[in-house]
């Protein structure tokens, strides 16, 4: 204990010595500081009224000159700005000559040589006070070109003195400020080696014994306070962004309920809030996986461009509502096949345009993608560059931090809760990837992706629809992606294929096509303006097919128009391809004279829950199939062993018997072929493997939409959807 006082006492005087001479020396800083301001601002003042001399010597002199030729209402105007212009050129010298601290430099300047600077400059004035008492012609010749020019060099060479004088005491003082600095920084490092490395080895020895509790009840805090402080962030986040589709949904449904006309448009208001709602939980899954080390990635071979268009066309699409300019463009080498894991590549994508098309009110979206090899590994280069809000060095710190947004005015103004940053990078790690972001406040971000891939070689061919009968058609689409992947699917369908790029384009072209495929919203003239080129033109195709991802564009009184003179589909982005080929057959079918066979079909829905059973139930009967409820897997095992159906929708979680457990009894005991797909609110893979590992077919995910339900039906049936426009 004692050597502990005496140690204290020790490192107490060390400490304090030093933070006097510490103290003495920012004093030192401050006052060579204060002197260089004072030295900066006079000298500002005397190089201004010296630079001032030169331009008052010219004005003098063009004042004199100009006299004579001026009519006699301008030469007492004339008058009046010689004598101001001399006055003031008086003063200056005056005070120039009578400096304090005038240096012997500028001393000689002024009264040596032949003649002294301060002569001529005296005779220069007195000329001009001759002048102004008598202007005439002869008085002005005083001021004549070479005297002038002579005076002028003069000026500028003093100008220069002072400035290079001025120079040197900012260079002196600069010089003091430096050692000041070095000073200080010794003694800091002394004060560090003799007070402070002494005080730490004194408080080690001091608290050895209460080590162990001390790190245990710092744990418990540090733990309690990371929970506190994560639930406060969660709760402050998310129950804003979870309450607004809520409440627009339910509000939506409530408005149905009560205005009976407009019921359709409210409805799909509230699908769009609901759709809203269930993206924001399904970050909030991924999340909690990526957290809990339980997402898996899954590599495999995939089309880039096909995936690239079911991203990016949406947001083409979003660009052009806010007149914002969307461009996508890729290198010539980037490979169309590779093997990655495609879901996750394209929820960075996503994730990245997103937030680029959010932020960017005004100018463009550039989206940009290349190929390279790095130690002969394969590369995918992607960036996405804004001209939006930008961000601040400390915002572009956080900005991979979850819960975190620029600050709570761009939360209340654009949404979202902070994760698709968060995600996105945890997304590129685990792809083995790195992100980077540069940002400037006001002025845009550009954040770019590098993930390894594996380049697979293209097949020659998948199996494309062989016909005698070639069809044309022509694809207006201004996103390259869209256009490359809609060609694609035509041409093995058995069409000759056409490409336009923009709507004037295509109109110039003159030529009938038995299909017309187009996009709605582009730049310049959108789809509604073909429609009305193809009416003017007399052109209307025989079929048509809207794709768009603002199908609501479409103009009532355009399709009124032109739909009893063509078979008018819609095909939403993203594209599905499924449904886009059954759609194509459909086509072919009508343009080759064959009938459309829609036979009814006898299906089994299997659900617990008497609310999805009635949608199901509600959207399949509308299309004419014949449905079966049952309310279990026990009930649903029973029914197949007494009847065939075409199909059985079973949901996984039910009473009695669950969905797997039925569906191994059907497959397993009564040996029913019949496919089966699951209806589930899991999103997990696990999930999903479990269903197929029984025998499910296929999978989708609650809450339903009719055109994916009815399509997934077909498809097993081999039948085309029945998508027309009504």
């Amino acid at each position: 204990m004692t050597e502990l006082k005496i140690s204290s006492k020790k490192i107490r005087r060390r400490y304090i010595l030093a933070l006097i001479v510490v103290a003495i020396l920012v004093t030192i800083s401050e006052l060579t500081i204060s002197r260089a301001i004072n030295l900066q601002e006079n000298d500002a003042n005397v190089i201004n009224k010296a630079g001032a001399q030169r331009m008052l010597s010219q004005k003098i002199a063009y004042f004199a000159h100009t006299y004579d030729i001026s009519i006699p209402a301008q030469q007492r105007l004339i008058v009046d700005k010689f004598q101001s212009a001399v006055n003031t050129f008086e003063n200056n010298h005056e005070f120039l000559t009578q400096l304090p601290d005038l240096s012997e430099q500028l001393r000689k300047q002024y009264f040596e040589g032949s003649p002294p600077l301060n002569d001529e400059v005296a005779q220069y004035i007195v000329a001009a006070q001759r002048f102004i008492e008598s202007p005439s012609q002869t008085n002005a010749n005083y001021f004549n070109l070479i005297r002038t020019e002579n005076i002028l060099r003069r000026l500028n060479d003093t100008v220069s003195l002072f400035e290079t004088e001025a120079k040197q005491q900012v260079l002196l003082v600069s010089q003091l400020k430096t050692v000041v600095w070095i000073i200080t920084l010794v003694v800091l490092c002394i004060e560090a080696l003799f007070i402070f490395y002494p005080m730490e080895r004194l408080i080690v020895r001091s608290v050895n014994s209460l080590k162990e509790a001390a790190d245990k009840a710092q744990k418990l805090q540090h733990k309690a306070e990371e929970a506190n402080v994560a639930k406060s962030e969660f709760l402050a986040s998310i129950s804003h962004e979870l309450r607004t589709p809520m409440n627009g949904m339910f509000g939506m449904m409530e408005l149905a309920l009560n205005d009976k006309a407009n019921y359709k448009s409210y409805l799909k208001k509230a699908q769009l809030s609901g759709e809203q709602l269930l993206n924001l939980i399904n970050d909030i899954l991924d999340l909690s996986k990526i957290e809990a080390n339980k997402l898996t990635i899954e590599h495999r071979s995939f089309n880039l461009i096909d995936m690239l268009d079911s991203v990016l066309s949406t947001y083409s699409t979003a660009c052009v509502k806010k007149n914002v300019q969307f461009s996508f463009h890729r290198t010539d080498d980037l490979p169309k096949v590779i093997s990655t894991d495609p879901t996750r590549l394209g929820q960075i994508i996503n994730n990245l345009v997103n937030n680029a098309v959010k932020f960017t009110e005004q100018g463009s979206v550039k989206v940009h993608f290349s190929y390279s090899l790095i130690e002969d590994q394969p590369q995918l280069q992607i960036s996405v560059t804004d001209t939006g809000i930008g961000m601040t060095g400390n915002q572009i710190d956080k900005v991979f931090d979850k819960f975190t947004q620029a600050d709570q005015t761009t939360t209340r103004k654009y949404g979202g809760t902070g994760l698709g940053m968060a995600i996105t990078k945890q997304l590129v790690e685990l792809l083995n990837g790195t992100i980077k972001v540069e940002s400037k406040i006001g002025e845009g971000t550009k954040f770019s992706v590098v993930i390894p891939i594996k380049v697979v070689k293209q097949e020659v061919a998948l199996n494309a629809i062989t016909t005698t009968m070639q069809f044309s058609c022509a694809i207006i689409d201004d996103l390259e992606t869209s256009r490359e992947l809609l060609d694609s699917l035509t041409k093995r369908a058995g069409f000759g294929t056409s490409l336009f790029s923009n709507v004037d384009e295509f109109l110039m072209c003159k030529r009938e096509f038995d299909l017309v495929i187009t996009d709605i919203a582009m730049p310049n003239k959108d789809g509604n303006d073909l429609l009305r080129g193809l009416m003017f033109n007399k052109q209307i195709p025989s079929h048509l097919i809207i794709v768009s991802a603002a199908i609501e564009k479409l103009e009532e009184t355009v399709i009124d128009r032109i739909k009893p003179h063509t078979k008018l589909y819609k095909v939403e982005k993203p594209i599905n391809k499924v449904a886009f080929n059954l759609i194509l057959q459909e086509v072919r079918q009508y343009l080759s004279g064959e009938s459309d066979k829609l036979s009814e079909l006898d299906v089994l829905v299997v659900e617990d829950n008497l609310v999805n059973m009635e949608i199901s139930k509600t959207m399949l009967e509308k299309t004419g199939i014949r449905v079966t409820p049952a309310y279990n897997g026990k009930e649903a095992v029973s029914l197949c062993s007494e009847k065939n159906f075409d199909v059985i929708l079973m949901d996984m979680n039910m009473p009695v018997m669950d969905g797997i457990t039925a569906t191994s009894k059907i497959r397993q005991e009564l040996k029913v072929n019949t496919p089966i797909i699951a209806l589930t609110a899991n999103a997990y893979d696990e999930d999903k493997k479990a269903c197929f590992d029984v025998g499910m077919n296929d999978f989708l995910t609650k809450p339903l939409k009719e055109f994916d339900l009815v399509l997934m039906i077909k498809k097993y049936v081999q039948q085309s959807p029945n998508l027309f426009i009504k």
